[in-house]
């Protein structure tokens, strides 16, 4: 289906939008309306939206910074290609989630079989479970923002910081919890931007996260807590508050003490030492 939006774009930008669209770079395509939401990757990642009357744009967001500054750019173009070449298939693709919704679990399964017994079909569930390209960028997004914190920030840097860190949180909630917890590790570097109150609530909610996923005894998250405790010298001291309220005083001896004989580090087992003397 034909739409029309080529004229609001400056020509070498309609290009660059062209190659990010036959580049498979605009992702999870989502219609409300007329309105068209998608996340585009690139060096980064962005969240754009278009909106099509009559087979015509009408108007188009992205929170890349060339639109915020420049006005139409690469990733609303690449959008667009992609509603003009799929946009009844988005439609339709509504409406097979509807039915996908209606059906038994055991009714699915079926499905999947019957679809699975061609080789192409095969392939294309198994790819399902392989990690998603947005993880990659997402963590690359978080590395680069550990590199800026190791050098001083005044006001509008930090901000920059805490608006960027705000976008990846808001990324991870559409991640399964087993998914988020490479990313929450990183973001718990992160607390360099205490300072900032609004970050600080961030650095809470991800923090409350990782607490819930330790009492509640989830694999990866106690795996990633005993980790933590096997370094006592450099173990944060929210850390040790939960190691004393997981245990009472009898089961933390034993901890304690376990440690304690399987620790080569002279300075984590001062720690330890202190951490037994002060149980008995």
């Amino acid at each position: 289906m034909k739409i029309y939006f080529e004229d609001q774009f400056m020509p070498a930008i309609l290009e660059r939008g062209y190659t990010y669209f036959s580049e498979n770079h605009v992702h999870d395509v989502i219609v409300d309306d007329n309105t068209y939401s998608a996340t585009i990757l690139g060096s980064e990642i962005y969240e754009t939206s278009v909106t099509v009357e009559n087979n015509t744009v009408i108007s188009m967001e992205c929170d890349c910074p060339f639109a915020s500054e420049h006005g139409n750019c690469k990733h609303m173009a690449a959008l667009c290609y992609t509603i003009e070449s799929s946009i009844v298939g988005i439609k339709y693709e509504e409406q097979i989630k509807k039915l996908i919704a209606s059906l038994t679990e055991e009714e699915m399964c079926n499905i999947l079989i019957k679809l699975c017994k061609k080789e192409e079909n095969y392939d294309m569930v198994k790819n399902m479970q392989k990690p998603h390209a947005i993880d990659d960028l997402l963590l690359q997004q978080i590395d680069d923002l550990l590199e800026q914190l190791q050098y001083p920030l005044n006001y509008n840097q930090m901000m920059k910081c805490f608006n960027e860190t705000e976008k990846i949180i808001n990324k991870l909630h559409k991640l399964s919890t087993a998914d988020q917890f490479p990313y929450l590790l990183s973001l718990m570097e992160l607390k360099n931007l205490d300072e900032n109150e609004n970050f600080y609530e961030f650095y809470e909610e991800v923090k409350e996260m990782f607490y819930d996923g330790i009492y509640d005894e989830e694999p990866i998250y106690l795996d990633w807590f005993w980790e933590q405790m096997s370094h006592p010298s450099t173990c944060d001291d929210d850390i040790w508050d939960i190691f004393y309220e997981l245990f009472d005083t009898d089961t933390c001896m034993i901890h304690l003490k376990n440690m304690l004989s399987n620790c080569e580090n002279k300075e984590d087992k001062k720690i330890l030492q202190q951490a037994i003397d002060s149980c008995n």
